[in-house]
């Protein structure tokens, strides 16, 4: 019985690795196994968890794939770093330079709207979000800090938003 799952998680890997949609995924996801995030008591880390991981989140690179236009990139880029309007208007010049995408690796590492959050980080947690080491974060005890990490960014996300 483990057997046939072990077949089929393979299976399921080499799925994963020709959609696009799911390379984060596949930085977190190393092996078949319980994940450590499902022990996590707080409702709101866990579930923070489990929509990044499954690309359930209100970021703009998921939401720009069901736009009305999801081929232009001023529906991903990130709506902090990036003036919409003037992302809008320059794509439609032939050397438009590619504008920041509002990806997950951008939000955790880059975008300056969470570095107040990001700054209070554990400097281990900090190292491996630097690193762009999730897999490691998500198999660690910094699990649960980066569970609260993400449901602060969400947060900002909302407020900035409104």
């Amino acid at each position: 019985s483990y057997s046939i799952f072990f077949e089929l998680f393979a299976v399921l890997l080499v799925d994963l690795h020709n959609q696009k949609k799911m390379e984060f995924y596949r930085s977190v996801k190393r092996d078949f196994g319980e994940e450590i995030y499902l022990c996590i008591k707080s409702h709101a880390s866990r579930s923070a968890i489990a929509r990044l991981r499954a690309s359930s989140h209100d970021l703009r690179i998921e939401r720009g794939r069901y736009s009305n236009t999801p081929e232009k990139l001023s529906t991903r880029a990130c709506r902090f770093c990036c003036i919409l309007n003037y992302t809008e208007e320059m794509e439609k010049l032939p050397f438009f330079a590619t504008p920041i995408i509002e990806s997950e690796d951008h939000c955790l590492t880059e975008c300056p709207a969470y570095h107040p959050v990001r700054s209070l980080l554990s400097d281990n947690l900090k190292s491996l979000i630097m690193l762009k080491d999730y897999g490691t974060i998500m198999s660690s005890p910094h699990c649960e800090e980066f569970g609260r990490y993400l449901t602060q960014c969400r947060r900002i996300r909302q407020k900035l938003n409104q």
